[in-house]
């Protein structure tokens, strides 16, 4: 497994900088990967532009990491700084008389675009043309043999359980067959199916994480029972950054555990010091600059009163010089 360099680790400086183009720069030398976004519509970003990529990306530059992750794959598409991605709306796992799938040409992209990380979620249009759907798990498992076959030694596959859908609503949705109750069962078990051959892949020693829909995209997510809102790719966005950045910070492929996790206030990046990054990461935010993770906000957030604004960057400022002791939401 790849472990990276943390990349927003404590900068040695006691006053606020912001680089000329406006970039938060990392401090410590790190790897860079190259990331290739693998699947059907919802890769792609049909109904939205660039999808859940727009707000990786995005994420990825407000933060830091634009110069450490290379977007990679022969399609384009995104108002994001890498809008590179291998998403195809439409496809299948595999071909069937209707569509064309991933199969057919996973091992020509693998070998083509060679990637570092892979980012696969197929089997909506599976499901939706409820295509053999007793040997689904069987083609999941081809495709994701080919991936894992063409990544380098110390790569890694984050294999997604599809998305929920919404068989209330006939756009693509055939409601002569599928009841509210049927899309339901037929999607969990399929989700079931992929929570399942990731475990037996990382048994059998494999590079290969889970990343989990359930309990983040919901029916109200979605803008024609099938592919989300702006709204909710933005929520997929903030999932996939989460993901990535944690792997790529600490080399692991399980997310803390919020429950157990205290939130260090003013700690806005994350690098387990208060310092004046930090207060310029609160600055850039109250401008809109940027866009903060939900736990930047709560960590942004040093006066409790549910807004991150100049106030909080000037608290988190006098924190770092210590002028402070601590901050006002924890008096």
């Amino acid at each position: 497994m790849k472990i990276f360099k943390r990349i927003l680790s404590a900068l040695l400086c006691a006053f606020v900088v912001i680089s000329p183009v406006g970039e938060i720069k990392a401090s410590a030398e790190v790897e860079s990967i190259k990331l290739m976004c693998f699947g059907d519509s919802i890769t792609d970003g049909y109904n939205f532009v660039g999808g859940y990529r727009y707000t990786l990306g995005n994420l990825l530059s407000e933060n830091g990491y634009s110069s450490y992750v290379d977007f990679v794959g022969p399609n384009w598409g995104g108002n994001q700084y890498d809008p590179q991605h291998a998403g195809y709306s439409g496809y299948t796992i595999a071909d069937t008389p209707k569509r064309s799938g991933l199969t057919d040409f996973a091992e020509w992209i693998m070998g083509e675009y060679t990637p570092d990380v892979v980012m696969l979620q197929i089997g909506t249009n599976d499901i939706l043309d409820y295509y053999e759907l007793d040997t689904i798990a069987d083609r999941l498992e081809t495709l994701v043999d080919l991936v894992l076959a063409g990544l380098p030694e110390d790569g890694m596959l984050f294999l997604a359980t599809i998305t929920t859908m919404d068989a209330t609503n006939g756009l693509y949705i055939d409601q002569s067959y599928y009841t509210v109750e049927l899309m339901d069962a037929t999607v969990d078990s399929y989700n079931d199916d992929i929570r399942a051959l990731v475990a037996e892949k990382q048994s059998a020693g494999e590079n290969i994480a889970l990343c989990d829909w359930d309990g983040i995209i919901t029916k109200s997510d979605l803008y024609d029972g099938v592919h989300p809102t702006e709204s909710g790719y933005g929520k997929m966005g903030e999932h996939w950054y989460e993901i990535l950045v944690n792997y790529m910070e600490t080399g692991s492929t399980e997310l803390p555990d919020d429950t157990q996790t205290e939130v260090l206030y003013g700690d806005v990046n994350n690098d387990g010091v208060v310092n004046s990054i930090d207060a310029t990461i609160t600055v850039r935010a109250a401008l809109n600059v940027l866009t903060l993770t939900d736990e930047q906000t709560v960590a942004a957030d040093v006066n409790g009163d549910g807004v991150v604004n100049s106030i909080d960057a000037t608290i988190i400022t006098r924190y770092a010089l210590k002028v402070l002791e601590q901050f006002p939401v924890e008096g």
